[in-house]
């Protein structure tokens, strides 16, 4: 579409036609629509604003901003927003008209320039703005140029910011916002010097301040000014000081100030705002003492750890920082089990002999979940200390993830030689996972007991103690035990045989004469699920007979079987197998043919893709997209089209 064909439809008295024209200009950089696009903004048709405000966008430029101007003193609401909205976009492209606005009569046509200034982050609309803060009568002005220096973010701006504390408190909450965002080092002595000419919400806002900007010079005038602060102000101080200090520097303050600021903390643990609980603990956790133990404590105790994990996560890390307190002990064998939760959280937390020593003397005395937690925690981190306890515990408890945690520990983790008796009567526990752990340990123990223990097994008349002989072989040395894996691919259990197929699977790569003996035998096995097994390791062998047992999957009776074979032959890259592979295009399952189809993409050249070219006429819509992307992947790895 052409500018005289644009413009026709921009004049246009239908919408439709205005909406299009408006469209297009934007389409095709016609600058010489933006008048007429400027108008449009004021249409009624919604369409055609937001086709004239994209457009108008999208060509910026100088241009646009002088068009855009004038509807700033529009009486249509929606129109005015626009405009002020595609300056916030464009105006920077010319900040000369907007600077100039500072100056106009109308009181919100300044407060409309000093937010789109704020918007151009640019370095030249600083000073009229900072001379509008200062010195505009209006203080809905001074407070929007306060809020657009913040927004622009330029040091330029700090000696107006400061010099605007004197300002009205509404203007003040502006530029504490923009000091805030700014960072400058000189604003620190600027806010300071406000405090005590500040009313309190505003000396609130201050502190927050001071905090979040952080710099230390803030420190000793904050500490000072405790005295005679309200209670709100004193606990806005101490998470200033402490976001200020940190963790480290807390521990420089005076041995005065640290007795006056421990006081103030303690207090202020009880403050209804969470982020002065939070400053507290880590305050307390640094300056340390048993009250300040015991009010975290308290305080952990009452936080949901599911809502509020972080918060709960700091004062479990406070604690820990205030090492093995009397109120810790204490409350780890409390009546309190939200309390004793807490505190035996730490404990485990800390790790130490002595901590970890603690939680093993209360376990007897709490609930099912306290002592889970305890087992789980003290069998992660305890050395062989703790060894009597774990045993005590396979001796009385009956509780299947309290055994469960004592086997790990006393197997997998430590592998204690001198604990097989004990973990042993654990393999006919009546749960399986229990026997599933106890099974592990005794592997990771391992050594001839084991073994002859497992040997026993293999000819149990009990399926289950079959099996577990069978994985532990598979686990602990595979070709020392080959003859009893070999002889278990008999056993009358499917899963018997299945699982000591996986075990010999590793070794008979390049073992061909076993190889040769274990896969026919295997390849008819009545069990469809073996048969799965054993195509998923032929698929991964590097043996050259694989690929004659993988053809003859694809005849097996059960369709996964067939599935995984043609998936293992796809991926020899080998041309030789078409042919065995070409039947199955026609078979009736959908799921097979398609996996045909991928395979031949797989092995590509001219063979596989001649034959994907005879799929391409069928009414199977599925299966002509799966031989399109087999195509485009061999014309991919070849580079050209193979004919």
């Amino acid at each position: 579409m052409g500018i005289p064909e644009i413009f026709a439809y921009l004049e246009s008295n239908e919408p439709e036609l205005q909406r299009e024209g408006a469209f297009m200009a934007g389409e095709a950089m016609c600058r010489e629509a933006i008048p007429q696009l400027a108008r449009l903004l004021v249409s009624p048709n919604l369409g055609v604003q937001d086709a004239a405000d994209m457009s108008l966008r999208k060509l910026g430029g100088k241009e646009v901003v002088a068009a855009v101007i004038p509807l700033l003193r529009s009486e249509d609401a929606p129109a005015r927003n626009l405009s002020m909205d595609i300056l916030r976009q464009v105006g920077h492209h010319n900040v000369q008209p907007l600077i100039a606005l500072l100056k106009d009569e109308d009181p919100d046509i300044r407060i409309f320039a000093c937010d789109i200034l704020g918007a151009t982050r640019k370095l030249r609309a600083v000073h009229p703005l900072c001379d509008s803060l200062l010195h505009d009568p209006e203080v809905n002005v001074r407070y929007q140029a306060a809020v657009s220096l913040g927004e622009i973010g330029k040091s330029d701006a700090t000696e107006a910011l400061n010099e605007a504390l004197k300002d009205d408190d509404w203007v003040k909450f502006a530029v504490i916002e923009a000091l805030m965002k700014i960072r400058d080092d000189s604003s620190i002595v600027a806010l300071l010097g406000a405090l005590d000419k500040s009313s309190e919400l505003v000396a609130s806002i201050i502190i927050d301040a001071l905090g979040e900007i952080g710099h230390i010079k803030a420190v000793p005038v904050l500490i000072n000014y405790f005295t005679g602060a309200a209670p709100v102000l004193r606990n806005k101080i101490l998470k200033a000081v402490v976001n200020i200090m940190g963790t480290k520097t807390l521990t420089f303050l005076s041995d005065k100030d640290r007795v006056t600021f421990a006081s103030y903390l303690l207090s202020a643990v009880d403050d209804e705002d969470t982020a002065v609980q939070d400053a507290a603990i880590v305050g307390l956790s640094c300056i340390g003492g048993e009250a300040a133990s015991d009010k975290i404590l308290m305080l952990a105790a009452s936080i949901n750890q599911e809502q509020e994990p972080e918060r709960f996560q700091k004062a479990i890390n406070g604690l820990v920082a205030l090492g093995l307190t009397p109120a810790l002990l204490n409350s780890a064998g409390s009546d309190d089990e939200r309390l004793s939760k807490v505190a035996l959280t730490v404990l485990i937390h800390m790790g130490t002999p002595d901590a970890l020593q603690v939680c093993t003397k209360v376990f007897w005395h709490k609930d099912r979940d306290g002592q889970r937690d305890i087992a789980r925690g003290v069998g992660a981190l305890a050395g062989k200390e703790v060894k009597p306890f774990f045993l005590r515990i396979l001796r009385e408890s009956t509780d299947g993830s309290i055994l469960k945690s004592a086997l790990s520990f006393l197997g997998i983790r430590m592998q204690f030689v001198d604990v097989v008796e004990d973990i042993v009567p654990f393999l006919n526990h009546p749960f399986d996972d229990v026997k599933e752990v106890a099974l592990d340990a005794c592997i990771a123990i391992g050594g001839k007991s084991v073994e002859a223990l497992f040997n026993e097994m293999l000819h149990d008349p009990d399926p289950f103690k079959r099996t577990m002989a069978v994985y532990a072989f598979g686990k602990m040395d595979v070709r020392s035990h080959l003859a009893d894996l070999e002889d278990a691919l008999n056993d009358e259990v499917a899963d018997i045989r299945k699982i000591a197929m996986e075990a010999m699977a590793g070794v008979c790569g390049d073992n061909p004469d076993l190889l040769s003996r274990v896969v026919p035998r295997m390849i008819n096995d009545e069990s469809r699920e073996v048969r799965r097994s054993l195509v998923e390791f032929l698929g991964s062998s590097q043996c050259s007979d694989a690929v004659a047992y993988l053809i003859k999957a694809l005849s097996d009776a059960d369709d996964w079987v067939q599935i995984r074979a043609i998936e293992s032959l796809g991926t020899t890259g080998r041309c030789d197998v078409i042919p065995a592979l070409r039947p199955l295009l026609t078979s009736p399952n959908q799921l097979i043919r398609m996996k045909v189809v991928q395979a031949l993409g797989r092995i590509g050249g001219k063979e596989a893709f001649q034959e994907l070219l005879s799929i391409l006429d069928t009414q199977d819509m599925e299966l002509l997209e799966a031989a399109e992307q087999a195509l485009d992947l061999i014309q991919a790895d070849d580079g050209e089209v193979l004919e």
